[in-house]
């Protein structure tokens, strides 16, 4: 349901909700998104002909998905985004080509664990997200409080198979064998 332009417009169970903050807050994840699987995007590469390749792929298929659903809440919602930050997801989609993290691709190196804490920075940040819109669900009877509850859930797996990379990794980066 589009929103009228007053910066409080639709009550909902006798609150109003502040559009611009709402629709601010969701537009920065939705650029955050493009830039996060961007960023898994660049991990897959850089642990391409590993084992965990396939778990970076899958990553980055789930997040893709995430991605997709934040998109279909702002749909939902009414709330479109603004010409300047379509542009800034095309510059975010472009730093990720790049991978300014770890531009030589390096598993074994100090920058390989660094890419993996930015991962599991990335979905803590989308987990809290998720989190706060569920707070909002409580307010908001637009939002759907199981798929967020989905989503919730998908971000916490998410952090746990980044977890078990670095969990499968960490001694390849920090002693050498002799």
């Amino acid at each position: 349901m589009p929103h009228d332009n007053t910066p409080f417009s639709r009550s909902i169970r006798g609150e109003r909700i502040d559009h611009s903050s709402y629709a601010n807050y969701l537009n920065q994840h939705f650029l955050g998104s493009e830039a996060g699987l961007r960023a898994f995007k660049a991990a897959a590469r850089t642990w391409r002909g590993t084992p965990q390749e396939k778990a970076l792929r899958s990553l980055v298929h789930q997040v893709n998905a995430d991605r997709r659903d934040l998109k279909r809440i702002l749909r939902d919602l009414g709330y479109k985004q603004k010409g300047f930050k379509r542009a800034l997801t095309g510059v975010a989609r472009l730093a990720g080509h790049v991978n300014p993290v770890n531009f030589f691709r390096l598993q074994r190196a100090s920058v390989g664990q660094l890419e993996l804490d930015i991962l599991t920075g990335l979905l803590r940040a989308k987990l809290a997200m998720w989190q706060t819109l569920s707070m909002v669900a409580d307010h908001d009877d637009r939002l759907d409080a199981v798929l967020l509850q989905d989503l919730k859930d998908r971000a916490e797996s998410q952090m746990e198979q980044v977890v078990q990379i670095i969990n499968d990794t960490w001694e390849e980066r920090f002693f050498v064998r002799d």
